[in-house]
């Protein structure tokens, strides 16, 4: 698949991740977590971790419009996630 395709597959991913990830099983679910996030602890109840990149800088941006460039930007980080 060519980096534009990864990319593409990525945000749609992104985009979409609350219906993925209502729709998959427990199985997959943790493998969309294990591909999402790090450092994850819980402090009483609440649950704290980190976004990995390049979801980190897709969530950080304040208009998903602005999506495709950020990964045109990081596009060395977004080549290196498996989806």
């Amino acid at each position: 698949m060519s980096a534009f395709g990864e990319v593409t597959q990525v945000v749609f991913i992104e985009i979409n991740i609350s219906d993925i990830f209502g729709k998959a099983t427990p199985d997959k679910q943790n493998q969309v977590l294990l591909l999402l996030i790090m450092d994850c602890k819980l402090n009483g109840k609440r649950l704290e971790y980190k976004l990995k990149a390049p979801f980190d800088k897709l969530i950080a941006c304040k208009d998903c419009r602005d999506w495709p460039q950020i990964a045109v930007d990081n596009l060395d980080e977004f080549e290196m996630v498996k989806v």
